[in-house]
């Protein structure tokens, strides 16, 4: 979504240098730019993101770490990301890169990752793709590409670039495991569903033949299978898949995590769709109960479990309960988002037939009385 705000800014500044905006359209920048400037803000202040951004961080000191000796451009960048200072760090880098053809490889990948820690995706997968064109032998560049192949929807492109890197990967790695799971993801998004269940059966295949151990890559195959069966309409096997993804990520993580949170999450919408709304709202809000402890509550996460409780609530009948929870959702998107957020608007028609269907509801010769939670 982040890079849809991009793209659609981008392309009114590419106007405005032809031609003046008219008010509408600079209105639209203008709206267009808070937008994103709250995504990013909301991206920054999730827990998860913040952990990856953390890891990415850490990541790209000890690279730079091992390269200040050789350089002091790079001991300068290094300074100024310990500190995060990613825009002197990314001035200091590219000066490297002019000055040293034998490390631009590595300083366009350096680069790519300060702008992945900035959230400036589309930019930094330009820089691995130039790391790649330089040396397109080295797999942390591929890797890298392909994972923002996949945050900028870029499927064939993070498809080609995982399967160059299964063509000389040792097949029982982890590292295979984690491309299979990876492309199953990609032909998940494609919306090759069969496809998406053989990857991620293939990596559990590796992970229970090779290693016999329960970890983080065989929840992921776990949930990658159920998210496909339930695309495919099968959703008691899709259940049986969340159900497994569950008990591994607590055994992992303990009883409390984001990650629980989504399997929880995916149940419910499991027995949403099987229309069993009483078991969809208990895991529901099993998903809003441990979001609420890593997310502040002005959080999109914590609005969208509650836009999924109203809605639940909305089609067993409970109008007046299912109005509540999107009022609440509604209160959280509109401190996040401008008024005219497609969000916002569903929101709001959400409510609105809410209310439509408790009126008559209400007005009808047989109201129900006060219906079991």
């Amino acid at each position: 979504m982040l890079v849809q705000k991009d793209e659609q800014i981008a392309k009114l500044q590419n106007t405005a240098l032809q031609f003046i905006l008219n008010p509408d359209q600079q209105q639209k920048l203008t709206t267009l730019q808070k937008e994103k400037q709250a995504l990013e803000t909301e991206l920054h202040q999730s827990a998860e993101i913040q952990q990856q951004l953390a890891r990415d961080k850490a990541d790209l000191e000890k690279e730079l770490q091992a390269d200040k000796e050789k350089s002091a451009l790079k001991a300068k960048a290094l300074d100024e990301v310990e500190k995060g200072n990613y825009a002197e760090a990314e001035e200091h880098l590219r000066q490297s890169a002019k000055e040293s053809i034998v490390e631009t490889a590595d300083t366009f990948y350096q680069l790519g990752k300060i702008k992945k820690l900035q959230l400036a995706y589309r930019e930094a997968y330009d820089y691995f793709n130039l790391a790649i064109k330089i040396n397109g032998a080295n797999d942390a560049y591929l890797f890298e590409a392909s994972d923002l192949a996949d945050v900028l929807g870029y499927y064939d492109d993070e498809i080609l670039l995982l399967e160059k890197i299964i063509g000389r990967t040792n097949a029982t790695s982890k590292k295979m495991i984690a491309c299979l799971n990876r492309l199953g993801g990609a032909m998940h998004e494609k919306g090759e569903y069969d496809k998406a269940i053989s990857y991620y059966t293939r990596a559990l295949t590796i992970i229970n033949e090779t290693y016999g151990v329960e970890d983080e890559q065989v929840a992921c195959s776990y949930n990658g299978i159920g998210l496909a069966w339930g695309l495919k309409r099968e959703y008691r096997t899709a259940i049986e898949y969340f159900e497994k993804a569950l008990d591994i990520s607590k055994k992992i993580y303990g009883e409390t995590h984001t990650n629980i949170a989504t399997c929880y999450n995916n149940i419910g919408v499991a027995w949403d769709n099987l229309g069993d709304r009483v078991e969809a709202i208990k895991y529901y809000n099993k998903a809003l109960e441990i979001d609420k402890i890593f997310y502040n509550e002005d959080n999109e996460v914590i609005a969208t479990r509650y836009n999924n409780i109203g809605a639940a609530l909305y089609r067993e009948g409970l109008h007046e309960k299912a109005i509540e929870y999107y009022e609440q959702a509604l209160l959280i998107l509109l401190k996040l988002l401008p008024p005219n957020h497609p969000y916002i608007t569903g929101c709001q028609i959400n409510i609105r037939n809410a209310q439509q269907a408790l009126a008559a509801q209400q007005n009808s010769p047989n109201p129900p009385t006060s219906p079991a939670q």
